[in-house]
């Protein structure tokens, strides 16, 4: 054969050379190789001995050969014969499965590695093979078996860290995961893709705290990045931190005044806060850094609707509806504005042609429906579009308080009762809801629940100059 040929033809330094090389590598067999003049043998036995080792490296050289032109079956092959004569090396059992592992057949690699572990003992070379082909193929509680053997004998291993560490992420295991890429930190040192990663499992862990030293940390690493003050802002609003976080939102607009959701958040806040003029004053700046983001145009409208800037928000919302000529959303939040000024035709106008492009949006269906309840006529044609919302989300209680006041309205009282008892109790602060309840008990002579809803609507922030009446008249 042409490789044989080939392995003839070299001279003898090359020779030893590469059978030094490669006998370095064969762990047991390396022990036992004769290196320069050897001893004379002591027996017969010993010579027999040396003599097999001998024979394991010619197959080792020959393998290696095979490997490094790609042949890896016929490297297998002379690698399983250098096992024949040295069962104990355990570097032969790697090598004959990373060869597998090289033609995509992970279950051989695995079977070798087993036997290899059997024959030799726990060698931890093989044990951390063993644990990168099982994670290869999937077998990850097994894979995770191997790497913590790997990391009881070499605690400081920290690939082996780091795969534990993503077998646990699998596994939903975020606490280990968490401690895994901590060690990984330790031993690597800081290191920006591993730290998002760990701090991403805190936060879905609710550990804020501990989530925001990590972004700090990156943010001192990173100081240009305008994301990094972003996710620490919203880590502060998780913890209900209002100030904090919309100082981070301010700073991370600052650094990347294009960026609408920065400008979102901090609109939201100031709406949050009821602080009128620092809303209105953010909307300005939002639009002058982002005037083309669909998003913030909606947002921008629904605060000037927030503070009854009917004229400002009707502007910012034609000009969404305008740029958007595929959804719903803005012609919905169009039609509610509309809604609100009690501009009705122009609101069952824009209702009408938002059907015409989506007739089972729900939402729209039932804003749609409660239109006409507040215009007072097509009563039936209502019920029918809000049951269709209702067949959609059937939880829904905006739906559902849609559905019992037109039916209080149509004088079906004891058809109301249901889906407006069932709106509370899924959304129990609601004050529109709670005062149609109210209602609906007083048309029923129900005065002591009338009185009780009505109370609940006024504690929770309805209209006293619609209810107080009401309740001085039960009184």
């Amino acid at each position: 054969m042409i490789l044989l040929d080939f392995y003839k033809k070299k001279s003898q330094f090359q020779y030893f050379a590469l059978a030094m090389v490669l006998v370095s590598f064969m762990g047991c067999a390396a022990k036992k190789a004769v290196v320069g003049n050897p001893s004379p043998l002591k027996n017969e036995s010993e010579q027999e001995q040396v003599h097999y080792v001998q024979k394991a490296v010619d197959h080792v050289i020959v393998a290696a050969i095979y490997e490094a032109q790609g042949d890896y079956l016929r490297s297998i092959n002379e690698y399983n014969q250098a096992l024949l004569h040295d069962s104990s090396s355990t570097t032969l059992y790697s090598l004959i499965a990373e060869n597998y592992m090289q033609l995509g057949e992970l279950e051989s690699a695995q079977l070798i590695l087993e036997r290899g572990i059997n024959n030799s003992g726990e060698d931890i070379e093989l044990i951390r093979l063993l644990a990168d082909v099982s994670y290869d193929l999937k077998q990850y509680p097994e894979a995770r078996t191997y790497y913590q053997q790997v990391l009881a004998i070499n605690p400081d291993d920290e690939d082996a860290w780091y795969n534990l560490a993503t077998i646990y992420v699998m596994a939903g295991d975020h606490v280990n995961a968490v401690a895994a890429y901590d060690r990984v930190l330790q031993l690597s040192g800081p290191d920006v893709d591993i730290m998002v990663r760990q701090a991403t499992l805190l936060t879905l862990l609710a550990d804020y705290d501990r989530a925001i030293t990590v972004y700090e940390n990156l943010r001192s690493m990173r100081k240009k990045d305008h994301l990094i003050p972003f996710t620490i802002g919203s880590l502060y609003l998780q913890k209900e931190d209002l100030k904090t976080a919309d100082s981070l939102f301010q700073i991370a607009s600052s650094m990347a005044p294009g960026v609408s959701r920065y400008w979102s958040m901090q609109l939201q806040i100031a709406a949050l806060e009821n602080d009128t003029s620092k809303a209105l004053n953010l909307v300005s700046q939002a639009l002058t850094n982002v005037p083309d983001d669909l998003d913030l145009l909606s947002l921008a409208g629904n605060i000037y609707l927030r503070f009854d800037l009917f004229e400002d928000a009707e502007v910012v919302m034609l000009e969404a509806v305008e740029r958007d000529t595929t959804s719903n959303v803005h012609l919905i939040n169009l039609g509610f504005l509309y809604h609100e000024m009690k501009q009705w035709e122009k609101a069952e106008t824009i209702y009408k042609s938002a059907v015409e492009r989506d007739p089972d949006d729900p939402q729209l269906l039932n804003n749609y429906a409660y239109l006409l309840a507040e215009k007072g006529e097509r009563f039936e044609d209502a019920l029918e579009l809000v049951n269709r919302a209702l067949a959609k989300e059937p939880d829904q209680a905006s739906f559902l308080d849609t559905k019992g006041w037109l039916l209080f309205l149509m004088g079906r009282q004891e058809q109301a009762l249901d889906p407006l008892k069932r709106a509370v109790e899924l959304d129990a602060e609601n004050p529109e809801i709670l005062f149609h309840l109210g209602d609906l008990y007083n048309g029923l002579g129900e005065r002591d629940l009338a009185e009780k809803y009505y109370t609940r609507a006024l504690d929770n922030g309805a209209d006293k100059a619609e209810i107080l009446p009401k309740l001085e008249k039960l009184r």
